[in-house]
């Protein structure tokens, strides 16, 4: 039997070390990101031909499906209620057929909302 030494040099160790943790660097780095989880769209349907949606608690948009005069909006109240402790914030008027989208100009985020058309009333509050 023939014995042969191989030599290991500790250069070579710190290359395979090194490449190692390069490729646990990109793996982290292609990784998706973590579930946002609740933080997706929360719609509301209003029975009256219209809609809205939060997402992140800074998104919103309303929708009114019907020409019809009725004005479409949504009524909502940040995460920091004792900042505007009786009263909600105004978004909208949708247009007819159409859609208006923004962000929160309060930069509080959204806590509650609900959908409301002139002259119909509005849905219950949900969660946002």
């Amino acid at each position: 039997m023939l014995n042969v030494a191989v030599p290991v040099h500790k250069k070579g160790v710190k290359s395979v070390g090194l490449l190692a943790a390069v490729a646990l660097i990109g793996a982290a780095l292609l990784a998706p990101p973590p579930s946002q989880g609740h933080y997706g769209p929360v719609s509301i349907t209003h029975p009256g031909g219209g809609g809205g949606s939060v997402r992140d608690h800074r998104w919103l948009t309303v929708c009114d499906w019907q020409v019809d005069g009725h004005k479409t909006y949504i009524r909502y109240r940040t995460t920091w209620p004792s900042l505007y402790p009786d009263d909600t914030i105004f978004f909208g008027y949708a247009p007819s057929r159409g859609c208006l989208s923004g962000g929160d100009p309060t930069g509080l985020g959204v806590r509650k909302f609900t959908v409301c058309i002139q002259w119909e009333g509005c849905t219950a509050v949900k969660d946002a």
